[in-house]
């Protein structure tokens, strides 16, 4: 792999003037919509009780779409370092994300990934790292500097069974997996969206069952 930034860049391999110009666009963020026009949104895919339910969660969503609609003509055919890179535009071949696992204490997550998020958030202006945790506490002042930063927490099941559902029972992994999800959504300021069963990496950790039964 090349290494050597394209000419005429800012050393990151993106041209300055064209960062400059779309930061400037996709950093006018207007106001979050209201209950209204988020079920007038996602009532019909949804359900309306759903909708009122994860109204904190939808009018994120509601809003990341209107900032992307709007931005889309300034964003298309350009091949920029940022978070709404459009997947199928010609020289597009992959996505890929930040993430790293079973963390429930932070003291090595922080000394492993410093330099990884000094040097993202030198690129990108944030460090966009997803930690699929297992039982952090909560109230640790560093995952909300974490957050302000740009990481997000993910949920890993409270005490890492592998697999899921070979280790103690049905009712165990049940346990583990809820546990995992009330945890995370514990932290302040978080939003989990995504989960790995333990030791997917290694092994067939996923199952029918678990697809139906847990999820």
């Amino acid at each position: 792999m090349n290494s050597q930034p394209p000419p005429n860049s800012n050393g990151h391999g993106v041209k300055a003037p064209v960062t400059k110009r779309l930061s400037r666009s996709l950093a006018s963020a207007g106001r979050l919509p209201g209950i209204a026009r988020v079920i007038a949104k996602f009532g019909a895919p949804f359900g309306k009780r759903f909708t009122r339910n994860h109204f904190a969660l939808l009018r994120l969503a509601y809003s990341a779409y209107a900032g992307l609609k709007k931005s889309a003509p300034l964003i298309r055919d350009r091949g920029a370092n940022i978070f709404t890179q459009w997947v199928g535009d010609p020289g597009v071949e992959a996505v890929v994300t930040y993430g790293i696992d079973d963390m429930s204490s932070t003291g090595a997550y922080e000394t492993y990934l410093r330099p990884i998020l000094d040097r993202l958030k030198k690129v990108d202006g944030r460090a966009p790292v997803s930690i699929f945790s297992n039982s952090p506490d909560p109230t640790e002042t560093r995952l909300q500097q974490w957050l302000g930063e740009g990481l997000t927490f993910e949920v890993h099941t409270l005490s890492h069974p592998c697999p899921i559902l070979g280790q103690g029972g049905f009712t165990q992994a049940m346990n583990t997996f809820h546990g995992g999800v009330d945890l995370i959504h514990r932290i302040p300021n978080n939003a989990p969206v995504a989960f790995r069963t333990p030791c997917m990496d290694s092994i067939n950790s996923a199952s029918p069952r678990l697809f139906a039964e847990l999820f």
